[in-house]
């Protein structure tokens, strides 16, 4: 067979002459047409027009998709995938789109299991272990101020009951949550207790666990790292060996908070450069994710990019600049930003992983004033409309390397409002101001469960990664 590029752009495949096969095929849904370009690259777009792959390497045209030209030649096939890792062919010259279920999922997570979840996709949340007494931590949070309260969906619970984990396992799993990054404080914490614990419920098999390790604590004033390198060690002890622990191409995940402070200061080098000695003094090549993917992506070079594995943005209030409202603008603009963060990491070869955050609201916990973010995109949309918009943009920006690896903020972190965990009550309000300031707050129940399973389901997300 020989392939002829035909005047009007699209591609033959002749076979002794005569024409068995041209890219200019019908856009039914799910169909593929491969065109090659006047800069001499091949481009394979679905029937939306989305590029699916191309033959450059060029970074703004990244996805987990490939084209081949088969051994014998008569057949071209795009599968989804790496050409060292191919996931499936979802298309060939001969045989057209390839439907039916997908196959097992091959991801780069060495241990990760989707056993239990309807998705393709790692879907991650913040989780939080530090509620072990019968006042919730001081009662400081949002939700339990408003007049009618609205209340965790199990109560002011104590995580270390095993019961409570259990029921949070259930919760997760009916979201399509696979990954647990829980808060670390260190060795002796109470996170340090509770996270342990966790290794040990006889529910936890088909989650993972990552540690977050809160920098505001650990590393004194964002600066002194004395500790860094023991800490490392203890982790290592403690959780990189277990089954459950996730792991990157073999390599334990560590989650460090403020990362991007780090930098501010000078001390991220010094902070990374501890932790790697750290976690080898046991024998570990550790992966790294840092927050630093925050507003506006750096322009040249950026020192992060070199020192972490990977970046993802924890702060979605913050980086949207803390909006009552934050508009279907602002987050196409937030969108943008992000997908530049992406892009520029990926050419000093650093990952990426994507965030979403339903809202946001520390008016319980700080006297700060801070301008609570509504879960509504706009004054007169409907309650979770943020939230899903958030997801439905994070879905697009995942990236094979990381097992389609998307990061929500958070599970259960009350005291910022930013929790997905189930509340108590029904109806709105508005009530104290000096909470609200104005937003109205919603007893959602499991909406946003719901919301996050809707959109990452595996029968809504049909590419991990789709080029805007």
């Amino acid at each position: 067979g020989i392939l002829i590029q035909e005047r009007n752009g699209n591609l033959a495949l002749v076979h002794q002459g005569d024409e068995v096969w041209t890219s200019s095929i019908s856009e039914e849904e799910g169909s593929y047409t491969t065109t090659l370009q006047g800069d001499g690259n091949l481009l394979t777009m679905d029937a939306n027009n989305n590029v699916v792959w191309a033959s450059d390497s060029h970074s703004d045209i990244h996805t987990d998709y490939f084209l081949c030209l088969t051994s014998n030649k008569d057949e071209l096939e795009v599968f989804r995938g790496t050409p060292e890792n191919p996931f499936a062919k979802v298309w060939s010259s001969i045989d057209g789109p390839i439907t039916g279920p997908p196959p097992p999922y091959n991801s780069p997570v060495t241990n990760a299991d989707f056993s239990m979840t309807n998705s393709d996709h790692t879907v991650g949340v913040y989780y939080y272990p530090w509620y072990g007494n019968t006042d919730f931590n001081g009662r400081n949070y949002a939700r339990e101020k408003i007049n009618p309260p609205q209340l965790p969906s199990l109560g002011e619970y104590d995580q270390r009951e095993p019961e409570v984990i259990s029921e949070h396992l259930k919760m997760s799993r009916m979201a399509n949550v696979n990954l647990w990054v829980t808060s670390w404080w260190g060795p002796g914490s109470a996170t340090d207790r509770n996270t342990k614990a966790i290794l040990e419920n006889r529910d936890l098999p088909g989650m993972k666990i990552a540690l977050f390790y809160e920098t505001s604590g650990t590393i004194p004033n964002f600066s002194y790292v004395d500790n860094v390198k023991d800490h490392l060690a203890y982790a290592a002890d403690n959780y990189f060996g277990s089954e459950h622990y996730l792991k990157i191409n073999g390599r334990p995940v560590f989650f460090v908070y403020l990362a991007r402070v780090l930098s501010q200061n000078g001390r991220l080098e010094a902070a990374v450069k501890e932790m790697r000695e750290g976690a080898r003094t046991r024998g570990y090549e550790i992966y790294i994710v840092g927050d630093s993917a925050f507003y506006k992506p750096p322009r040249g070079d950026y020192q992060a990019f070199e020192l972490l594995d990977a970046v993802t943005n924890y702060d979605v209030y913050g980086s949207l600049g803390r909006p009552e409202y934050a508009g279907k603008q602002l987050i196409d603009q937030e969108r943008d930003r992000q997908e530049g963060w992406r892009q520029a990491a990926r050419k000093q070869g650093c990952d990426f992983i994507p965030a979403a955050e339903p809202g946001y609201n520390d008016n319980g916990v700080r006297n700060n004033n801070h301008q609570p973010m509504s879960r509504k995109l706009c004054r007169n949309c409907g309650f979770g409309s943020l939230f899903r918009e958030l997801v439905q943009n994070a879905v697009e920006q995942c990236d094979f390397e990381t097992g389609n690896m998307l990061m929500v903020t958070s599970f259960n972190e009350w005291h910022e409002d930013t929790q997905i965990e189930p509340v108590q009550g029904e109806g709105t309000t508005v009530n104290p101001n000096q909470i609200t300031r104005g937003v109205d707050y919603q007893a959602y129940g499991t909406q946003y469960l719901d919301i996050l399973r809707e959109v990452t389901d595996r029968t809504s997300t049909t590419t991990a990664r789709r080029h805007h």
